[in-house]
């Protein structure tokens, strides 16, 4: 009978403390701020990368540094020239043609009558 009675008592608290866990739930108490790491993590784990890179040394062993086997001056300035030659340049109107502030006629009569003066001394 005692051994019925201690088991009874013991199924009735774990009962009792069942219940009353779940009916006050599973709720975790609010803090009062979310941000409360007093440092930026993004920050520090940029800079540890960041150092980890400089810190690293790298060694590349080339046989031959002049490797490769064409003038890439002379081609990209071909190249450049090709897309010049391909464009196509649009020019402005002008606002009249007579635009030579002189009288071109006038200025070849007189180039043709110092020629024939030097030409007959």
């Amino acid at each position: 009978m005692k051994t019925l009675t201690k088991s009874t008592i013991a199924v009735l608290m774990t009962i009792f403390l069942t219940t009353n866990i779940f009916a006050g739930g599973l709720e975790m108490e609010n803090e009062e701020y979310i941000n409360d790491i007093p440092f930026n993590t993004e920050k520090i784990a940029g800079q540890m990368i960041l150092e980890n890179a400089l810190s690293t040394e790298f060694s590349i062993e080339e046989e031959n540094v002049n490797d490769i086997p064409f003038d890439t001056y002379e081609i990209a300035a071909g190249k450049m020239q090709e897309i010049a030659m391909n464009k196509d340049f649009e020019l402005q109107d002008e606002s009249y043609i007579n635009d030579i502030p002189f009288n071109t006629n006038l200025i070849a009569n007189q180039s043709a009558d110092s020629t024939n003066f030097i030409v007959n001394k």
